[in-house]
């Protein structure tokens, strides 16, 4: 290990809950903190894009860059 090198930090940040074992399954997204996020470049994995999708976050985000 480089001595000088920085350390890898990763921070996790809950904007949201997502529950499967529900019928229907339970979605909650804090929106402000997901529209923020997403503004300072954060890149959300497939599954979460899907989730926003279905939520409307990324057409807000989109509706936001124009």
């Amino acid at each position: 290990m480089d001595r000088g090198a920085e350390p890898v930090q990763h921070i996790i940040i809950r904007i949201g809950q997502y529950d499967a074992t529900k019928q229907p399954a339970i979605v909650n997204v804090d929106e402000e903190k997901a529209l923020a996020w997403l503004a300072k470049g954060a890149q959300p994995t497939d599954t979460v894009r899907s989730l926003f999708k279905k939520q409307g976050v990324m057409q807000k985000f989109a509706d936001a860059k124009k």
